[in-house]
């Protein structure tokens, strides 16, 4: 298996600076594992999140992701080599396997956010307005599917390109489009009926 760098200051647009990370991250070079932990630390916990709920297990997860990761790599199993589809979209792998197994160990069939989360798990605003509309926005999306749930968040909440969803959620980007769009239209529908969102969404504003 092989999984190359995704978008991050010192690899964006560069091949170059990206194959030099993918060789730091391969030697397990204590830095370039710690550089890469706070660039996808939101990331993992997001993904954590969707299959899971907000619960304390999200962080012991989150950093099994990354011990799991840096594991393979000193194992052999997984060649770093700067190429696409990008450490975010291996990185989001590895979360929604780890998170999927957890939730079949706990036997929690619905894995949605837990309505006492206000941890900031998903970068929660300070501003206390701002706090009550991602309360209200989160009581709605809970109410789609996880089909629709996982991608809409990946895209919305933590900005992943089609092509990362789709790897992610082993399906073919023009899915991973197709459910976006159709959570859009529930998420809108829905939003519409709570006053705290309504203006929010016609005004064009995303969780």
């Amino acid at each position: 298996m092989s999984a190359a760098s995704g978008k991050s200051s010192e690899a964006a647009g560069d091949p170059a600076s990206a194959s030099a990370r993918a060789a730091r991250l391969q030697a397990l070079d204590r830095e370039a594992w710690k550089a890469l932990y706070l660039e996808n630390r939101r990331l993992v916990r997001g993904i954590v999140a969707i299959h899971l709920g907000y619960g304390t297990a999200v962080e012991d997860i989150t950093q099994e992701v990354f011990a799991t990761a840096a594991t393979l790599v000193r194992d052999g199993k997984v060649s770093l080599r700067g190429q696409a589809p990008g450490l975010r979209a291996w990185l989001a792998t590895i979360a929604r396997r780890l998170a999927l197994a957890e939730r079949r160990r706990s036997r929690d069939p619905r894995g949605a956010p837990r309505p006492d989360a206000e941890d900031g798990t998903l970068g929660a605003p300070v501003d206390p307005e701002a706090r009550q509309t991602l309360r209200h926005a989160r009581a709605v999306w809970e109410q789609l599917p996880e089909a629709l749930r996982s991608p809409w968040l990946l895209r919305h909440l933590e900005h992943m390109t089609i092509d990362e969803i789709a790897l992610t959620l082993s399906v073919s980007a023009a899915t991973v489009k197709r459910r976006i769009a159709e959570a859009d239209v529930r998420f809108t529908t829905i939003a519409e009926r709570d006053p705290v969102l309504r203006d929010y969404v016609r005004a064009g504003g995303r969780p």
